[in-house]
């Protein structure tokens, strides 16, 4: 997948606490065990309250990528290190080090990885998107531990289009906000996603370490990494 310079990545240039590219080429990852996909009808029951998006395992039938490419990162679906809920978490670890991104060259301003619609990158585009409307979601709830380095936050993206003009809700988490300890988050941190953002759903949720450079200086930062638990669509 090609990356071209979008709104998203001039955003992060100029002014670091907005939104991130989404659309890039990555290394997929593909979890062991897949479940059947309850979107398949293209919205879940309008009657359930939640839905869990992991719990011990992916339960979308899709899988997740790296971002912007895997350099210098590890991603772990059923990790058994770490669980809020069971005995299996997803874990992320990113040391701070260049990842190539086709725009910014090699750069260590950001990475992550993607929950996707589709099995892995290159079906972002040719996937159809799922609507989630019907089922009335407002929020997203994860639970989170881990450890941050110092001028890195952990950005969270969700429900996410893949549009490239359009904006998906985000969080940002800081460095002390981020503990070793199960902390829950939820997206947003106050009011509700507008049910619009749920219509045309291509990326689950995107978890991000963000660095910002310190002034004077073009060091790298150390990255950090994260357990995630327990992600869940809720009205």
């Amino acid at each position: 997948m090609t990356l071209t310079m979008t709104r998203r990545v001039a955003r992060l240039l100029m002014a670091p606490g907005l939104g991130l590219i989404m659309l890039m080429s990555g290394c997929d990852k593909v979890p062991s065990r897949k479940l059947t996909d309850p979107l398949a009808s293209e919205a879940v029951s309008q009657s359930a309250p939640t839905w869990v998006i992991y719990d011990e395992d992916l339960t979308t039938g899709g899988g997740a990528m790296l971002l912007p490419e895997s350099a210098n990162q590890e991603l772990l679906f059923g990790s058994k290190q770490s669980a809020h809920s069971g005995v299996k978490s997803i874990y992320y670890s990113w040391n701070g080090g260049e990842v190539f991104d086709t725009t910014l060259g090699m750069q260590h301003l950001f990475a992550g990885f993607s929950i996707l619609v589709g099995l892995n990158s290159s079906q972002l585009n040719t996937v159809p998107a799922k609507n989630l409307s019907p089922a009335g979601f407002t929020k997203v709830t994860f639970w989170a531990r881990g450890s941050l380095s110092e001028n890195t936050i952990l950005r969270v993206e969700a429900p996410d289009d893949g549009n490239n003009k359009t904006s998906p809700p985000t969080l940002d988490i800081s460095r002390s906000q981020l503990s070793t300890e199960w902390t829950q988050f939820t997206l947003p941190a106050s009011g509700a996603i507008p049910a619009s953002q749920f219509t045309n759903v291509k990326q689950y949720a995107t978890f991000l370490f963000v660095f910002t450079q310190p002034t004077g200086t073009t060091n790298a930062g150390e990255g950090g990494y994260v357990y995630i638990d327990q992600i869940t669509y809720e009205k």
